[in-house]
């Protein structure tokens, strides 16, 4: 692996240095939108929105490494592994925030990376939809079926949570953070990852648990 490796889509008005949200933390075209285990940043760039965010260890490596990874190899990196993905789930028909650009830049035995992709505008989480006390049992079964159309392209979400679903105002559902999908066949994966999805909306604690977490399962099994 080279230094650097610089991946820009068709789409991409970005530079290898504009990829990067250290660039941006000196913009006032730049603001932070989650900090999560990786910082987020929504940046505009003519007269357009994109979201930014950088790779950070989670677990007990979070505070030693910080945004280092261990370099194992170029199929091992974990921003080329999720652009891969995001590429295919398009192909396949998935509504989900279109890559823009990826940066790698390795540092002697580790790596740091920086993604961008495209903004969705007026969206708002699935946690605060549910929250809102408005959601209808359409868009709970809509968001199963889009994870059942997600599984049937041999791809797990191990990370999903009503923080990583985003729903539009014409109520499009759209799936994000990828960055420990795998390409999978196996059952046992597809029903963890409902599974997941349904301790999260748990742990809301709402009265109508069980009638969501009916829908959602029967847009999952349609």
């Amino acid at each position: 692996m080279k230094n650097s490796i610089f991946i820009n889509s068709e789409q991409s008005p970005f530079s290898e240095e504009e990829c990067n949200i250290d660039f941006w933390k000196k913009s006032s075209n730049a603001s932070l939108i989650g900090e999560g285990r990786s910082q987020v940043y929504l940046i505009e760039k003519e007269e357009k929105k994109y979201v930014i965010k950088d790779y950070y260890r989670g677990g007990k490596l979070r505070s030693l490494l910080k945004k280092n990874y261990l370099y194992t190899g170029l199929a091992r990196v974990r921003p080329l592994l999720e652009w891969s993905l995001m590429l295919k789930l398009l192909e396949g028909g998935m509504q989900i925030a279109r890559p823009i650009a990826v940066h790698v830049r390795r540092f002697g035995i580790f790596y740091q990376a920086s993604l961008i992709t495209e903004y969705v505008p007026n969206t708002q989480t699935f946690e605060s939809y549910l929250s809102r006390g408005i959601y209808t049992k359409e868009i709970i079964q809509a968001i199963g079926k889009e994870i059942k159309r997600l599984h049937e392209l041999s791809v797990t979400h191990p990370d999903i949570n009503t923080k990583n679903i985003l729903i539009d105002t014409s109520y499009r559902v759209f799936l994000i953070d990828f960055d420990k999908s795998k390409e999978s066949q196996h059952t046992f994966r597809f029903n963890q990852d409902v599974l997941r999805l349904i301790r999260s909306i748990q742990k809301l604690n709402l009265d109508d648990f069980e009638a969501i977490k009916f829908n959602i399962y029967k847009g999952y099994e349609g």
